[in-house]
């Protein structure tokens, strides 16, 4: 009876990336590296007859960019037809691993934490850039159909201010594109 032939792959998360330059190495991860000595490692356990059954396992791993023996926390991922997807969630160094913290659960709690960056909601350009969009949802309302290309790109492009000001120039009391301000004209009677 043979078995099936199972292609694994390693996939590194941000949190490993995290850990790895942020706490552990002080540098740039070496994806490719690690990636290829675990495909290897899980590869030769399964050549040698151990399945891999579970969906969390940890390895040793010798890092000889840092110099330092660390130890790997791999989840169970997807499986793609025959390709098996392992996810690198963790890296801390060897030393600061012990049994008791597995047991107590504190390694599953560290390892299920995610990382959240707020560069996007911290970043004034992009805060800036969403005000200046939600103003012009509201400026929509009053209705810009009717006005020259050149006039509605002046428009969006400045603030609510300057948008008042612009559609205040540019329209009449019926609030439609005129090229300028409509005078009235006088009213015309007839001399006698």
């Amino acid at each position: 009876m043979t078995t099936e032939r199972i292609i694994n792959k390693v996939s590194v998360t941000e949190e490993a990336t995290f850990d790895y330059e942020e706490v552990v190495a002080l540098m740039p991860i070496p994806k490719t590296d690690i990636k290829n000595e675990c495909e290897n490692y899980l590869d030769n356990m399964q050549k040698g007859g151990r399945l891999l059954y579970d969906y969390y396992f940890h390895v040793i791993y010798f890092d000889e960019r840092s110099d330092k023996m660390l130890m790997l926390f791999f989840y169970k991922g997807e499986r793609f037809g025959v390709m098996q997807i392992w996810r690198l969630s963790g890296i801390c160094e060897a030393e600061d691993w012990t049994q008791e913290l597995e047991d107590d659960g504190n390694i599953r709690n560290w390892l299920n934490t995610k990382i959240t960056t707020f560069e996007d909601e911290d970043d004034w350009v992009v805060s800036l850039r969403v005000w200046e969009e939600n103003k012009i949802e509201e400026m929509n309302a009053y209705g810009l159909i009717g006005l020259d290309k050149e006039v509605k790109n002046g428009i969006t492009s400045g603030g609510y201010d300057a948008y008042s000001q612009k559609y205040d120039d540019v329209s009449n009391d019926d609030r439609k594109w005129s090229g300028k301000p409509r005078r009235k004209k006088p009213n015309r009677v007839s001399r006698k």
